[in-house]
């Protein structure tokens, strides 16, 4: 088994490639300590030159600790972003979705969230999706491999 991060660095940059020059990003990494978050720390414009900054910042993370979001979270919403994807391969307090929907004023934000391997937080992150216009997926390992092998050149 490939820990988890492999999995949500693939994905996200996956992602993050997909994006058109005009689309706003920021990306915020989360464990049990401080957040790291990409060096501009703001929504940044997803021109090539700035896909590739973030492709390398993403490189760089490396996985420790356990799953305490709500820092990350805070300052994900301090960005000001229209969207926020919340992933996670652990579980939340429940704390955690009266905290989106309090710094969520006025439902501007939606936040979809996705578990990826395991489905222990998944109640948590299915009632912060509902609550926030979002939607809950999960992705399995087996998904994730597929996706890494149809990927791959």
């Amino acid at each position: 088994i490939r820990p988890s991060i492999d999995y949500v660095k693939f994905e996200l940059k996956r992602t993050i490639g997909e994006l058109n020059e005009e689309d706003e990003f920021h990306v915020i990494f989360y464990s049990s300590g401080p957040p790291v978050e990409m060096p501009t720390r703001r929504l940044t414009l997803a021109t090539e030159r700035n896909k590739q900054l973030a492709f390398e910042f993403i490189d760089g993370i490396v996985a420790q600790g356990g799953t305490d979001p709500v820092e990350a979270i805070k300052r994900a919403f301090a960005v000001g972003p229209e969207l926020i994807y919340l992933l996670t391969d652990g579980e939340f307090d429940r704390s955690v979705v009266d905290l989106v929907k309090q710094l969520n004023t006025g439902d501007k934000v939606t936040v979809h969230t996705i578990g990826l391997i395991y489905r222990g937080g998944e109640e948590v992150l299915k009632q912060i999706a509902q609550q926030n216009n979002g939607n809950y997926k999960f992705v399995s390992e087996k998904a994730l491999l597929d996706l890494a092998r149809n990927a791959a050149p």
